[in-house]
């Protein structure tokens, strides 16, 4: 048998909520089990699939949006990297991991929003817009191997967030123009001093080495975050980081 790809229209499924399996006979798994070249427009809004499992090279407006949708699987493939269009996942409140090793062009903005149950990301992307993992308060481990730049507030109110891998390309160091490195502002949180504290807890790794000088612009805000986040910073690869992050 050979490589098969399907294409999934506009509004396919959507409202199709007792869908739960969309997959080769072969396979006994529940979900949504194959290769998808396009996801369109709402094509799984409101299903009641809770899986995604196989390749998957572009997630059209709303792909995902509303769904049931609890693990999402995407196969690497640097000939065909996963293209992710604004709000492709907003709603999807069951999902808590998702892992696209591949990411073609930057996410498109508020893909993420209303994800209020996820806690484990892995995501192949250069650039990690403004705002895009901003409020998701059960994140706890992020791993970003190819990361480039950071937007501004990208992990605002994360503050159970535990373990973050920035992958070696990342520039440690701030920059106001968010062109290489982070922006200003990236662990934003003014809430009271009770919740942020909670950003002890937090531990980073730095794939390219620990930078020298303290990357505390990413933390700094307006309220008392400075002041109280004491970030753990520490050199690993990926191997060494997935094995005791």
């Amino acid at each position: 048998t050979g490589f098969v790809e399907i294409d999934i229209l506009d509004s396919a499924f959507e409202g199709c909520s007792n869908l739960v399996r969309i997959a080769p006979s072969s396979s006994s798994e529940n979900g949504m089990i194959g290769n998808v070249g396009i996801l369109g427009k709402g094509a799984f809004s409101g299903t009641g699939l809770t899986k995604f499992k196989g390749y998957l090279e572009y997630i059209a407006k709303y792909g995902f949006a509303g769904s049931r949708f609890q693990e999402i699987l995407v196969y690497g493939n640097d000939s065909h990297p996963t293209i992710i269009s604004e709000r492709a996942f907003v709603g999807c409140s069951d999902l808590t991991s998702i892992e696209i090793p591949t990411v073609s062009n930057d996410i498109g903005e508020k893909a993420f929003d209303g994800c209020t149950n996820l806690t484990d990301v892995y995501l192949g992307a250069a650039t990690i817009p403004a705002n895009c993992f901003n409020g998701l308060t059960n994140l706890k481990k992020v791993i970003l191997p190819k990361v480039v730049t950071i937007g501004l507030k990208a992990f605002a109110y994360t503050r159970n967030l535990k373990s973050l891998y920035l992958g070696p390309d990342l520039e440690t160091r701030y920059d106001s123009g968010v062109t290489r490195g982070f922006g200003s502002f990236v662990f934003y949180d003014d809430s009271n001093d009770n919740n942020v504290r909670n950003y002890n807890k937090l531990h980073i790794y730095f794939a390219g080495g620990v930078p020298s000088g303290e990357p505390y612009d990413m933390f700094y805000n307006e309220s008392s975050l400075f002041k109280f986040a004491k970030i753990h910073v520490t050199a690993a690869n990926l191997e060494a980081f997935e094995s005791g992050g």
